[in-house]
């Protein structure tokens, strides 16, 4: 089936030939508009805390598929009044010189976030830098110390990753009472 585009108002329906909506298109529409309603509040949440907030995403190396998805974060970032750092290190640097980069902006108050960008090169071991990141830094959720305040419910707020598939399985309207969830990862 093809589909046509019908714009009005900055608002943008995607219709079949036979001018209906086709449900699956339907429900991508919606959750585009939701996700834009999602960015526009805070957007607007941001510029009322008169905070500019801080991410640092880290990226080792050249990994294709890291690269998009911090060029993703950066975009997202951009579009609600998030300023967004990547420091890029070669494939070859030193362990210790991302580790005291890691040490300068935890020290930094402008920066409020950090991301190292996984996977790393095979040569440097995730853990020891991950532990290098203030833990009230760790937008991902994966410094040690939050790994075990999240397993006791002591977490203040969930990692990044784990809220994402909540609201996923919030949003479905498949009842999941009684089903199995498998997340596979490498």
């Amino acid at each position: 089936v093809g589909y046509g585009f019908a714009e009005y108002k900055g608002k943008c329906d995607i219709l079949d030939f036979e001018g209906k909506y086709s449900s699956q298109v339907k429900q991508f529409i919606e959750e585009q508009r939701q996700k834009y309603q999602n960015r526009e509040q805070l957007k607007k949440d941001i510029q009322e805390s008169g905070i500019t907030p801080g991410l640092v995403g880290i990226l080792v190396g050249n990994d294709p598929a890291s690269e998009l998805y911090v060029s993703l974060k950066e975009n997202a970032c951009r579009e609600v009044g998030i300023q967004f750092t990547l420091k890029r290190f070669s494939a070859r640097t030193n362990p210790d010189e991302i580790a005291y980069y890691i040490d300068e902006i935890n020290q930094d108050p402008k920066i409020h976030a950090i991301l190292l960008q996984l996977p790393l090169p095979y040569y440097l071991n995730p853990d020891e830098l991950i532990a290098r990141i203030d833990p009230e830094k760790d937008v991902d959720g994966f410094h040690p110390e939050n790994r075990a305040r999240f397993a006791t419910d002591e977490y203040a707020r969930r990692p990044v990753l784990v809220d994402a598939i909540f609201e996923i399985l919030d949003e479905t309207p498949v009842m999941l009472s009684k089903t199995s969830v498998v997340i596979l990862a490498n």
